[in-house]
């Protein structure tokens, strides 16, 4: 008999989770959850507004780059083709003043090896060449 109550009492106690839910029950269930998700559902579509707008921000954003690009691509194109002919100009200056001082230097040179030789056969004209600056 006891066993009979105990076996009974389990059966009671199950008898809810055997049961099904009614139309009602799931409505009722519907209606909560559409409750508690409703101010999810507000946000989300908040969000979606302002990743739409950050978007459209990004798009013109990137247009304006580029445009900002492209400008500065072409004034460092200006800047380098006056640079290389600035360049070309000064080489050339340079180039041109080497030159005239190298000549010079190197005649010099020359003329103070020849002065030297003739000391050598000639040492009386020493004082000659320094009073005119040679030496």
């Amino acid at each position: 008999m006891r066993a009979l109550s105990a076996i009974g009492l389990v059966l009671l106690l199950a008898m809810p989770s055997w049961g099904e839910l009614s139309q009602r029950d799931l409505e009722q269930i519907g209606k909560l959850i559409d409750r508690k998700f409703e101010p999810l559902k507000e946000d989300i579509a908040e969000l979606k507004v302002a990743v739409a707008r950050l978007e459209g921000r990004v798009d013109g954003l990137e247009k304006t780059v580029d445009a900002f690009r492209k400008e500065m691509d072409a004034r460092i194109g200006e800047l380098n083709a006056k640079m290389v002919s600035k360049q070309w100009f000064l080489t050339m200056w340079v180039t041109i003043t080497l030159m005239i001082l190298a000549v010079s230097y190197l005649y010099g040179r020359s003329d103070r090896e020849e002065i030297e030789c003739g000391l050598r056969e000639k040492p009386e004209l020493e004082d000659a060449y320094r009073a005119i600056g040679v030496l």
